[in-house]
């Protein structure tokens, strides 16, 4: 968490805020987020991964189901949308 006083609203505000307390934040997360999840060894074992496994395949088929299949069709009709939706969930699970 970050707390920010904005003080008056003055000309330049929004750069001095971003350069002086937005930044140095964002690089200290990006940097913990780096070293810890990104490019850090984790080991996992058999079981691990498979439990992994599932849990991926389960949030890639909810999100083509809930975010993206709630909004396609809406979007591009419902045959095209049936069409990129087999198509999407073709390349997740092939």
């Amino acid at each position: 968490m970050i707390r920010i006083n904005t003080g008056g609203a003055g000309e330049g505000r929004m750069e001095e805020i971003i350069k002086d307390h937005v930044d140095p934040v964002a690089k200290e997360a990006l940097r913990i987020w780096l070293e810890q999840c990104a490019c850090g060894h984790r080991s996992v074992d058999e079981s691990g991964k498979a439990y992994l496994e599932k849990r991926d395949g389960l949030i890639k088929n909810k999100t083509i189901e809930i975010d993206i299949g709630s909004s396609f069709p809406r979007l591009f009709g419902p045959d095209i949308a049936s069409r990129i939706l087999e198509v999407i969930r073709e390349a997740y699970n092939g």
